[in-house]
């Protein structure tokens, strides 16, 4: 099962990018992006007959763009990164296209705002985040999304048995269902 992603769906819906949001504004969204993830991951169906749920973003990520750091979203959100880690059964960090020199910012997704080097810096501190997860595996940056869906799958593969041929599965997968960063 593919979950969209939460953050587009928010700056969709609000009409604005993060970086033409106050940081109340950007503290909000990201309140709403967190919401969001949890009810996404809670809709999904039961695992039964090797069902998995594919993620773009976990419950993690937002303490990397929330303005006062990590341990102040943690405290906002309720929870802690401990919590939110303990969350998910499989984390794949994708890294950003950006470190390959084909990020094309928000040529793809208008919603984003980054460029390279800001990208760069965001994606180490989401992986960062997701370090104390003892089941979390980087995917490096592919110069082709096709070398990267290759690269994802392999892992999958590894984890889960043989995937190609069927529906693409896990990554960042919560324990009460599964999920991706």
């Amino acid at each position: 099962m593919l979950v969209p992603e939460a953050a587009t769906q928010v700056y969709r819906r609000l009409g604005r990018r993060w970086d033409e949001l106050t940081l109340d504004g950007r503290r909000e969204a990201q309140r709403e992006i967190f919401r969001l993830q949890r009810e996404m991951e809670a809709a999904a169906p039961p695992r039964e007959g090797g069902m998995h749920v594919l993620l773009d973003r976990g419950s993690v990520d937002g303490a990397a763009y929330w303005p006062d750091g990590p341990e102040a979203y943690w405290a906002d959100r309720k929870t802690s990164l401990e919590a939110e880690l303990a969350r998910y059964n499989r984390v794949l960090i994708l890294e950003t296209a950006a470190a390959a020199g084909v990020y094309d910012a928000d040529g793809s997704n208008p919603t984003r705002y980054e460029d390279p080097a800001t990208a760069i810096a965001t994606g180490l501190a989401v992986q960062r985040l997701w370090a104390g997860h003892s089941h979390a595996a980087r995917i490096a940056a592919h110069p082709s999304a096709e070398a990267k869906y290759a690269a994802v799958l392999a892992r999958l593969d590894a984890w889960i048995g043989n995937i190609r041929g069927r529906s693409p599965g896990v990554a960042n997968v919560p324990r009460t269902t599964d999920a991706k960063a």
